[in-house]
């Protein structure tokens, strides 16, 4: 017995590394398939089967071992395992008892659970038919959709419905057949949309070229109304201007503008181009659209710059031009508005076409024209066409050039023209010397004629500054006169002096004052004098005439010139060598003459509209001389004229060697307008005391 324990310690002492890491691996659990492909892989197999069967007897060691410490306890467990090993059959027998029962039963629930799962399979089968129904019936409700869509013109809708046929329910159409003939159908519908639509446009595009005549012709004649409305503006501003500085008054200017949306008033129609657009779009080929209708747009732009050679320029300028204008017209507002249909550099690719053949033509076209009409009515067209477009953001500044190229054949035309007439009017003169029929109404006529040509001057004058350029402000100095206007002036001038010479003529052979006046009569006159009838009528005839033709300064000086010499005529005639002696009725006769005339004056002042112009003036204030002289005669106390402050105030325009002349001729009789009572003659006495104290005071102060 005591060699054992001694192997067993040797076995225990030799165990190599390996024996150990195997035993744990074993004891572990763990799986030894890597160690035995590893052993074989290098070859000693034999090694490891030794070192299994090592491990081997070390188990079987330990198992003896074990049994020899737990003997009883493993006799106690066979023992308890027995006891369970006839338990064990007791219940298996139960058990295959309860089974067969089991197995009874459970027949008659299988055929039922057979019969249940068939019913399964078989509702299944219909709700899959249900379904797969369904989806053919909503292919066909699509394609019944798209089909009305189509015969009511409604493509972007048959559209939409296929492209949801194809995207969610073609792939899932259970029917082959029908699927088949929804796949062939899909093309043919897009194909159809395609041939209608650009069908339509093709329609749209001979119509809008056929009304591009149209939309030019009414841009255009927006633009000169415009024009038109500025020219207007300019005028009346620079009416107020000239009144201002006039001194005439206070002018109240108001600019008034007038905004005017061209795209409301140039209405025509671009549906047809954005349906097929936006269909050709759902279809995938917008660039192929894009470029068919820049192509067809250019065709039709080259169209419409060829020009007909067998019709004069002149007669179609005006149609060639608003064709072009109603062109771009249209092709803005589609750039504009229809998304990506033109570019920007496709219209000025189409533009730059257009100037140059349009310079080029109205070159050939200016070369050709033998008339400055013809040429100025083409170059007002095409500055208004110009005008049109530049507003549309078309560059027109090489229009404007060409147009700047044929100034100097129109101002040969202009020459030329102006030589003919001048040469004919020659041609025509018989060059009779001129006879002047000098009376008051041929210098009036003259003065008129010179004050509008002298008016004239100023027109001119201003329309050359606006042709150059040149700022209103510029010719509207002092120094920038024209000669001309100098010496019609001087005219003028002399005009009038001629007309107011003539008037007085007039006035003096009407008036006579030393021949139609009584200047010693003994009756109380009741009214005036029979002459001034006849010059108040030549008065009125001579204003009247003078309102009609002579501007409102020359009408204040002629009527001023005519009140002014009646008035010294009254002044005078008391001063003529020819009247010795007057009274006071002939001072009382004068005075109703001179009342008649100065309610004439300021009615004809009023009437004329000169109060409005001359404010503080008036015609009466030209008779104030002759009315002061008149009020001192008639005054009760005429000595006052020696007093300064009422000399100054009521007498400033008399003369004082004048005046003492005039009261030297002044008699009067106790018979005489103060007639033979007492109280009058007292008044009379007073009177002559008064004039006797003037004249002696006038005789001191002279």
């Amino acid at each position: 017995m005591d060699p054992k324990p001694k192997r067993r310690v040797v076995v225990e002492n030799g165990d190599t590394g390996e024996d150990l890491v195997l035993a744990t691996l074993i004891g572990n659990g763990e799986d030894l398939g890597p160690i035995v492909r590893h052993a074989f892989e290098m070859g000693r197999p034999e090694a490891l089967l030794q070192q299994l069967k090592g491990v081997v007897k070390k188990k079987e060691v330990e198992i003896e071992d074990l049994c020899k410490s737990h003997y009883e306890e493993f006799i106690l467990a066979v023992d308890e395992l027995r006891g369970v090993l006839v338990d064990a059959e007791e219940l298996k027998g139960e058990l295959a008892s309860d089974n067969i029962k089991l197995q009874g039963v459970g027949n008659s629930l299988l055929i039922k659970l057979e019969d249940l799962l068939e019913s399964y399979s078989i509702k299944k089968n219909v709700t899959e038919g249900i379904k797969l129904s369904k989806s053919c019936v909503q292919v066909l409700e699509l394609c019944v959709k798209c089909n009305n869509h189509m015969m009511d013109g409604n493509f972007y809708p048959a559209l939409k419905t296929v492209d949801l046929i194809e995207k969610n329910y073609l792939k899932n159409i259970p029917m082959r057949s029908l699927k088949l003939a929804v796949e062939k159908t899909i093309p043919v519908i897009k194909t159809h949309i395609e041939k209608t639509v650009t069908s339509q446009f093709n329609e749209w595009l001979v119509h809008v070229r056929s009304s591009a005549k149209t939309i030019g012709q009414t841009a255009i004649s927006h633009s000169a109304s415009a024009r038109q409305r500025d020219e207007e503006m300019l005028e009346r501003q620079r009416r107020a201007e000239e009144q201002n500085v006039s001194g005439l008054g206070d002018f109240a200017f108001t600019l008034e503008i007038e905004e005017i949306d061209e795209d409301s008033v140039l209405q025509f129609d671009l549906t047809p181009l954005y349906r097929a657009h936006h269909i050709h779009a759902c279809l995938r080929i917008r660039d192929q659209f894009r470029d068919y209708y820049y192509k067809n747009r250019v065709l039709q732009l080259n169209s419409d710059l060829q020009i007909s050679y067998g019709q004069p320029f002149i007669e179609s300028y005006q149609t060639y031009l608003a064709q072009i204008a109603g062109y771009f017209i249209v092709e803005d507002r589609v750039l504009r508005t229809a998304s990506g249909v033109l570019s920007s550099d496709q219209v000025e690719t189409m533009w730059e076409i257009t100037l140059n053949k349009m310079t080029s033509l109205l070159g050939d076209q200016f070369n050709r024209t033998d008339s400055a009409t013809h040429l100025l009515l083409v170059k007002d067209y095409v500055t208004l066409l110009s005008e049109t477009l530049r507003q549309y953001g078309y560059d027109t500044s090489q229009l404007l050039e060409a147009l700047d190229k044929g100034r100097e054949k129109y101002h040969d035309f202009l020459l030329r023209e102006c030589r003919e007439q001048i040469v004919g009017a020659l041609g025509n003169d018989t060059y009779e010397q001129m006879q002047h029929h000098r009376g008051v109404s041929q210098a009036m006529q003259i003065a008129a004629n010179i004050s509008v040509l002298e008016r004239a001057c100023d027109f001119f004058l201003r329309h050359a500054a606006q042709l150059c350029g040149i700022p209103a402000r510029s010719v509207e100095r002092a120094q920038a006169s024209l000669t001309a206007k100098v010496i019609l002036k001087t005219s003028r001038d002399a005009a009038y002096l001629a007309l107011l010479t003539l008037v007085d003529t007039k006035l003096e052979e009407f008036m006579a004052l030393t021949d139609n006046v009584q200047w010693t009569t003994e009756e109380t006159p009741q009214n005036g004098n029979e002459y001034i009838n006849e010059v108040v009528i030549y008065l009125d005839t001579l204003l009247s005439t003078a309102q009609k033709i002579l501007p409102l300064d020359a009408l204040y000086k002629v009527g001023c010139g005519a009140l002014e010499h009646i008035s010294n005529s009254i002044v005078g005639a008391f001063l003529s060598d020819t009247v010795k002696r007057f009274n006071a009725n002939a001072v009382l006769s004068l005075n109703y003459d001179l009342k008649m005339l100065e309610n004439f004056a300021d009615e004809r002042f009023h009437s004329t509209g000169l109060s409005e112009i001359y404010k503080g003036a008036s015609f009466r204030s030209c008779l104030v001389e002759a009315r002061q002289l008149i009020n001192l005669l008639s005054s009760s106390q005429p000595e006052n004229f020696m007093n300064p402050v009422i000399r100054e105030r009521n007498y400033n325009t008399l003369d004082y060697k004048k005046v003492a002349t005039i009261c030297e001729k002044f008699k009067d009789s106790a018979d005489s307008i103060f007639g033979s009572l007492s109280n009058r003659n007292a008044k009379q006495s007073a009177k002559k005391r008064s004039m006797e104290v003037l004249k002696k005071r006038l005789k001191d102060f002279n």
